[in-house]
């Protein structure tokens, strides 16, 4: 079976008022690829295996995991902030206001440190908030949630970190009836340049923990506004060329798997600026 390769120099990522444009050195990055996936080989143990080759297997094992596990951290970790950024100030009340994005913290009162009966519990909870919000428990709220492990004296009690970008004003005390299950903390998220990063400080400390292999590291409510990813070359060129330079907060190199470095520039948009995915925002920028 013949694949038809597309290759580009850059690429684009929006979300909500921030962008990141990745530089590739040289027409590196491959897209529309359709590669079916081959099963994996898995080097059978010998039946002579000395001690010492088993001491090198295991290890060699253990590594494996743990870039895997790194990986899948990066990964949801970057998935977060994009989320997050594309979320934030996007919705709005009766009267044309946007909501006050907001940052709260629940933890569990009793050593609850089982994944699946903590995720049960806090589906629940999300249902009760929402009846207090409008009445019903179907899923108005919008939010990006994370699960994490407390190891203060080696405890490993779970906690959740949730922000909430369209959720109304409630009183602390009302939210800990709402909660239950032990003590709440509401901040506000002010006005920063790039909230998705400073979220994400707080909210994957635990992302490389092996508790959380084969479970979801975070929750995203349905319906959320989605990142958009630009590669096509001729449509990235145009893009970048009217990004003002003024508007770069961050620069960073990598060495990537194509084994040369990419160039990854972030940029903050003003507000009223933001992008909505409408590109003709880009072309009118001062």
């Amino acid at each position: 079976m013949k694949y038809k390769y597309k290759y580009t120099d850059k690429k684009i990522v929006i979300a909500g008022s921030n962008v990141e444009v990745s530089l590739y050195d040289g027409d590196v990055h491959a897209y529309d690829l359709h590669i079916p996936r081959t099963p994996r080989y898995k080097e059978p143990i010998p039946d002579d295996e000395t001690e010492q080759q088993k001491a090198y297997r295991l290890e060699e094992e253990r590594l494996k995991k743990i870039n895997s596990r790194r990986r899948s951290m990066l990964h949801s970790k970057s998935s977060v902030i994009r989320l997050v950024n594309s979320n934030i100030w996007r919705y709005f009340k009766d009267d044309g206001k946007p909501y006050i994005p907001i940052f709260l913290t629940l933890t569990f009162a009793d050593d609850i440190k089982d994944i699946k009966q903590a995720n049960y519990i806090f589906a629940k909870f999300l249902k009760r908030l929402n009846y207090e919000v409008i009445g019903e428990k179907k899923g108005f709220l919008k939010y990006v949630a994370v699960i994490e492990f407390q190891d203060k004296n080696d405890r490993g009690v779970i906690h959740y970190h949730v922000v909430f970008f369209n959720l109304k004003f409630i009183w602390a005390d009302t939210m800990a009836s709402i909660w239950g299950e032990g003590f709440i903390k509401i901040k506000k998220i002010g006005k920063l340049k790039n909230i998705g990063t400073y979220i994400t400080k707080y909210m994957s400390k635990n992302f490389e923990d092996a508790r959380l292999d084969g479970k979801k590291r975070y929750f995203p409510s349905l319906g959320l506004y989605k990142p958009k990813v630009f590669l096509e070359q001729q449509q990235v060129n145009e893009i970048y060329k009217n990004l003002p330079k003024k508007y770069i907060i961050k620069e960073r190199d990598y060495w990537s798997r194509y084994d040369q470095w990419v160039k990854v520039v972030e940029y903050v948009l003003p507000r009223e600026r933001r992008v909505d995915n409408n590109l003709e925002n880009f072309y009118d920028l001062p």
